[in-house]
């Protein structure tokens, strides 16, 4: 089957039912629903602190009937894996090369009907202090909301957290919800 970056849903009965599986196998639960009220949105992954992270996102996803895409470092799209990675909805992204990224998110975001990107802010696995804010912009520019999808390692737990509602203000947007992650373990935890 091959999928194109939007609009070519792969989240059939089937792979809703394979993943929600794999999960509960996993010990990992789903939790709170996506907003059914909304096609487009953007969606703040946290924390990222494993590899795992994208995996368990991605069950999540699908399991949740969610057909997402995702912003990856492009290295990951190397042959032999660049098909399959954007097959499952991933887009790649050259962090060393700065480019018009928001530009093309947000265009992306007007010409679909249905679009959710998830972005990882925090961008490495590794303890960061400060959040790329990349998905504020793309957020803003396209006119969707910002939804925050969490990974908690600890109780192993994935899912919805909450809207954000926006202040208007990047600097003050990103502490707000950095705050709302604060209390989330991610599958590695950093001390």
């Amino acid at each position: 089957m091959k999928r194109k970056i939007f609009n070519t849903p792969i989240v059939t009965p089937l792979v809703t039912a394979l993943f929600a599986f794999c999960l509960k196998v996993t010990g990992w639960t789903v939790v709170g629903k996506p907003p059914s009220n909304m096609k487009k949105f953007v969606a703040v992954v946290a924390p990222h602190t494993s590899n795992w992270d994208g995996v368990i996102v991605l069950m999540t996803s699908f399991a949740m009937k969610l057909d997402a895409h995702w912003m990856a470092k492009h290295k990951l799209f190397e042959f032999p894996r660049n098909g399959f990675m954007r097959w499952l909805g991933a887009i790649p992204v050259d962090r060393e090369v700065p480019g018009d990224m928001v530009a093309k998110t947000s265009q992306l975001f007007s010409e679909s009907e249905y679009v959710v990107i998830g972005i990882s802010p925090e961008a490495t696995r590794g303890e960061v202090t400060r959040w790329r804010t990349g998905f504020w912009y793309i957020a803003k520019e396209a006119n969707v909301p910002i939804v925050l999808f969490f990974i908690d390692g600890e109780h192993k737990r994935c899912g919805f957290l909450e809207v954000f509602t926006s202040t208007g203000d990047c600097p003050t947007d990103v502490e707000l919800i950095k705050k709302k992650f604060e209390h989330i373990k991610g599958i590695r935890y950093h001390k």
